[in-house]
């Protein structure tokens, strides 16, 4: 089938338009996700508060911390602390949807407990400095129980059709769905 040049330049405009439609109903519901986000951390002096102590989970440990308004679970964090850096998560939920989670993972530079006395012994120059962690974020936004956007350690959007992306949404709905069991079995 032969295409003029003019229908070519309207299904390419139509394409395009298609493609804008799209890109801008994500980015409404970004818009949507970060208003939960906002709105959740200006409340949060005003939630009730549930911590589960993670004491044998890594070496060092960590926390599971649930903020409730009312019965409504609205933000949980999770903290892992290991030898050699430690992982915050925060998970931001809606009508008990998850739509947010944001990962910060720290790297130090040597183990915590390797301070300037131990260096030195080791005649070594540099001992633990947490202003020289390295730092990595990611944050993932949900619709509808499905990930709509990732933003990985090196501030670039994941394409969705990938099976990298497939299995951190897989991931990060089953840490959720974990942190709810941990915070709902919690006295």
């Amino acid at each position: 089938m032969r295409y003029t040049r003019s229908v070519m330049k309207k299904l390419i405009a139509l394409t395009f338009m298609a493609v804008l439609f799209i890109a801008s109903c994500k980015e409404d519901d970004i818009g949507d996700i970060m208003s939960v986000y906002n709105l959740t951390n200006k409340e949060m002096p005003t939630y009730t508060h549930k911590t589960v102590d993670m004491t044998g989970t890594t070496k060092t440990g960590g926390t599971v911390n649930g903020y409730y308004k009312g019965k409504d679970l609205r933000k949980a964090t999770l903290e892992f602390f290991f030898d050699t850096g430690r992982t915050y998560s925060e998970f931001y939920f809606d009508d008990g949807e998850l739509v947010m989670m944001v990962q910060q993972k720290f790297h130090y530079n040597r183990p915590y407990y390797y301070d300037e006395d131990r260096a030195r012994a080791n005649n070594d120059t540099e001992w633990y400095d947490d202003s020289k962690s390295e730092k990595m974020m990611t944050r993932c936004y949900f619709k509808d129980g499905d990930m709509i956007k990732w933003v990985d350690d090196n501030k670039l959007n994941r394409l969705p059709d990938t099976k990298e992306f497939a299995n951190q949404q897989k991931q990060v709905i089953a840490d959720a769905e974990s942190i709810k069991k941990m915070l709902n079995e919690a006295q």
